[in-house]
């Protein structure tokens, strides 16, 4: 099983990265900007590394020529801003698109071929990881809720598109790894708007998607939110 993962060489791309080769799988690693941690985290997992800015076109070219025919593309690469209502620009808004929602299926267009021959059970996976932003917009951050929802409707789209070869599902993550200069105010907020009580961890959203990949030949289609049920809850905060 040949696994590309997007944005996996840093917090929650490099959990999942870390989950396949737990399975066995031979990984590609894609990063941007991150060299130093993919070439680390690829030494430790035997992986590929893959750069490329998937925010252009060619960027995504040049990640799905490394990558070659995979079974599992996993799309975790994503731009995550906040942007008053007044502050989103043009520019910002056409990047946040094209990285969120474009890059993915950019990468699924590339490496189709290899997705449909694919010998797992229930055929090869696309798995998207969205935010629960994308159905219960996060106020203050515009660009990004709108690009998630995108990339939600993708997912279903392309499920039906590419049924009953390919499967396309995608996880949409509550707070999970929280910005390191996230007030400490506005944490005890989000814990305050989530019945679990706690925060996600970067183990639980991997683990779900290892499942999608391996363990759930018949599903196809579905944004799974894991937030604690944060999205059945009061508003939401940022973050």
């Amino acid at each position: 099983m040949k696994v590309l993962v997007t944005g996996g060489a840093v917090r929650l791309g490099a959990a999942i990265a870390t989950a396949f080769a737990s399975e066995g799988a031979e990984l590609v690693i894609h990063y941007r900007s991150s060299a130093s941690a993919a070439r680390d985290l690829a030494d430790d997992l035997g992986a590929t590394c893959a750069p490329g800015d998937l925010a252009t076109v060619e960027g995504c070219q040049a990640v799905a020529e490394v990558a070659g025919p995979v079974d599992v593309l996993v799309n975790s690469a994503a731009g995550y801003a906040p942007a008053p209502v007044e502050q989103v620009s043009p520019e910002a808004w056409d990047e946040m698109m094209a990285l969120n929602a474009r890059a993915p299926l950019l990468l699924t267009q590339a490496l189709l071929p290899g997705l449909r021959a694919s010998h797992l059970q229930g055929g090869g996976a696309v798995i998207n990881i969205g935010d629960i932003a994308g159905d219960r917009p996060a106020r203050g951050y515009l660009h990004y809720s709108v690009s998630k929802a995108a990339l939600h409707h993708l997912t279903r789209a392309l499920a039906l598109e590419l049924a009953p070869d390919v499967r396309v599902n995608a996880i949409a993550p509550g707070t999970v790894l929280p910005p390191d200069d996230l007030p400490r105010s506005a944490l005890d907020r989000i814990h305050r708007t989530i019945p679990s009580g706690a925060l996600g961890r970067a183990e639980d959203i991997a683990s779900l998607a290892v499942y999608l990949a391996l363990g759930a030949p018949y599903v196809t289609g579905q944004v799974w939110a894991v937030d604690g049920g944060r999205s059945v809850g009061g508003p939401l905060e940022e973050g």
